[in-house]
């Protein structure tokens, strides 16, 4: 930049001294193309200041993501339900406005929080005449089997049965 003032003042100089048409023409010339130069490096750093102000702001909203998932990653644990799956579990928290809960642990890796829902689908426990609960992520479809929801002497599923017991 200070190339482009020294060049200008130059052929200022040259114009105030000059002669005839010529040098006149020539030096104004020289004048003209240090500013179209000067300016256009201006434009170039204006964009360039205009990129990184973009870069700067993605990198703060990946700092806010990164934050905003590091404070839900605090309130869940990973658990083995009942049946045997393996998902995050809400921890007990003095906040009652948010019901207990399963996230999926699929999302969760890919940094997601998905809860997974009832299918009001049940399972038998191999061996045993329990039930339990499945619920589904209805992002990525994992599927967990949860807590006993009840038994029979029969083998009926306890979505068609009228007479089961809830635990």
């Amino acid at each position: 930049m200070l190339n482009y003032l020294k060049t200008a003042l130059s052929a200022f100089e040259r114009l105030k001294d000059a002669k005839n048409e010529l040098e006149h023409t020539k030096a104004l010339s020289e004048v003209q193309s240090a500013i179209l130069s000067a300016q256009s490096d201006i434009e170039a750093m204006r964009r360039q200041r205009d990129e990184i102000q973009l870069a700067l702001e993605d990198l703060q909203d990946e700092l806010k993501k990164r934050d905003d998932w590091e404070q839900i990653t605090k309130a869940y644990r990973l658990t083995t339900t009942d049946f045997g799956s393996i998902v995050y579990k809400l921890l007990a928290t003095d906040e009652r406005d948010v019901p207990d809960h399963f996230i999926c642990p699929n999302c969760y890796d890919k940094k997601t929080k998905s809860i997974l829902q009832n299918t009001k689908d049940y399972s038998k426990k191999p061996g045993t005449k329990a039930w339990f609960q499945n619920i589904k992520c209805h992002v990525c479809d994992f599927q967990a089997w949860t807590h006993q929801i009840g038994s029979s002497e029969t083998s009926s599923n306890p979505s068609r049965s009228r007479t089961w017991t809830v635990i």
